[in-house]
């Protein structure tokens, strides 16, 4: 009798924990701590805070696109990145500072309740809706993209200021 290993089919077996990850993410609706994805808001799903929509080739997404619709991220601070890149854009280039100006542009009324998005926003903030703002200020910015992100997720925030202060490093 032989004592030498049985045969392995290395191409039926991931090299590592990541790639075993992420076959039993695809196969199983759950992500790496068991938690069931299928049921998660999108953004939460793809890792897309805001629900950023493709256009702009954004550092940090996932090389498999799954949604038709809107990016998918490696993790929330590359979507908490490319958020703060369109806040800190739509102050600096387009002069955009309170809550109605920035939101009526991210979150246009053609497709969206943008006046009850704008109120909620506000809301969460304890500012009006037309008071001037600074993305420029990291608890401003940080505040707006919590209050977005709720939006864009059905309430749901998963994330916090350990995800955002990693998404702001990587500017």
């Amino acid at each position: 009798m032989s004592t030498t290993k049985a045969n392995t089919l290395p191409y039926l077996q991931p090299a590592s924990a990541a790639q075993w990850a992420v076959l039993h993410w695809r196969f199983s609706g759950q992500n790496s701590q068991g938690e069931n994805m299928l049921n998660q808001p999108r953004g939460i799903r793809n890792n897309n805070p805001g629900n950023i929509r493709h256009g702009e080739p954004w550092k940090g997404l996932h090389p498999e696109q799954t949604d038709k619709s809107f990016c998918r991220f490696i993790g929330p601070e590359w979507g908490y990145r490319a958020l703060f890149v369109l806040m800190r854009t739509y102050e600096r280039k387009y002069g955009l500072c309170s809550v109605r100006d920035i939101i009526n542009r991210y979150a246009p009324p053609v497709e969206n309740n943008t006046e009850g998005y704008i109120q909620r926003v506000a809301k969460e903030l304890n500012v009006s809706p037309d008071d001037c703002l600074s993305v420029m200020q990291k608890d401003v910015l940080f505040a707006l993209a919590e209050a977005i992100t709720r939006v864009e997720n059905a309430g749901q925030q998963p994330w916090g200021i350990a995800e955002m202060q990693k998404g702001l490093d990587l500017l």
